[in-house]
C-alpha cells in the first residue's frame, strides 16, 4: 500500500481500523451482485487516463469546482480518488481521507494516493504552502497594505481600540496583527 507519508499514532490507529469500514451499507451490499460490482469497476477505470506507473492518471469524467473527480454508482457518489483507492486496496471508513502525494486533485493513480485524517490533509496543505493567506481568504476584511499601516500606527499615534474603530474590525483582530498571530506572512 502506498503509505509513504508520515502519520501520527492517532492516524495510524484510525487507518488500521479503516479496513473494518464499508463504503456500502449492509443492505446495499446485499443488493449488489458480483457481476454488478465488476461493472462498476470496469466503468470507473474506463474514465481514467491510465499512463505510466509514476505518472498522474487523470480522471476524464466530471470534475467539481476544485478539480476533484466525481464518480456515481447505484445509490452512491464519491470522489474518484477515493473510489480508485477502494477498487485497488479495499474499503475504508468514512472518517479516513484519501490524500494525493502528487497534489493533482484529478489524479486516480493508486500509487499517488495514501490514507490520512482530515487533520493530516490540512497539515499537508499548510506544509506545501497551499493554505490561503491574507487577502486571498474570502472572509478577510483587511488588505496587506492596511495591516502594514496598523503595525506602523500602533503605539505611535493610535491605541488598539482606536485602530479597531478606524479599520472597522474587532480589538482582537488588531491585537492578533500587532502580536503576529495573524498575517504572519507579511514581513514587518
Amino acid at each position: 500500500m502506498p503509505r509513504n507519508a508520515p502519520h501520527s499514532e492517532e492516524t495510524k490507529r484510525k487507518i488500521s481500523l479503516a479496513n473494518s469500514g464499508r463504503i456500502f451499507s449492509k443492505e446495499h451490499r446485499r443488493k449488489l451482485s458480483v457481476s454488478h460490482t465488476q461493472d462498476v469497476n470496469k466503468r470507473f477505470w474506463s474514465k481514467v487516463n491510465i499512463k505510466g506507473p509514476d505518472e498522474c492518471w487523470e480522471w476524464t469524467g466530471p470534475l467539481n469546482a476544485k478539480g476533484y473527480g466525481s464518480f456515481s454508482f447505484p445509490g452512491h457518489t464519491c470522489r474518484a480518488s477515493r473510489m480508485a483507492w477502494i477498487l485497488t486496496y479495499g474499503n475504508i471508513s468514512k472518517n479516513i481521507c484519501v490524500l494525493h502525494k502528487c497534489d493533482n486533485p484529478a489524479c486516480c493513480n493508486p500509487a499517488h494516493l495514501y490514507l490520512g485524517t482530515n487533520q493530516d490533509n490540512v497539515d499537508d496543505k499548510v506544509r506545501k504552502g497551499r493554505q490561503l493567506k491574507g487577502e486571498k481568504v474570502g472572509t478577510s476584511k483587511l488588505t496587506e497594505k492596511q495591516v502594514l499601516k496598523i503595525s506602523e500606527l500602533y503605539g505611535k499615534q493610535y491605541t488598539l481600540n482606536q485602530l479597531a474603530t478606524l479599520f472597522s474590525v474587532t480589538n482582537t483582530t488588531i491585537w492578533r496583527i500587532i502580536h503576529n498571530y495573524s498575517w504572519k506572512h507579511i514581513p514587518r
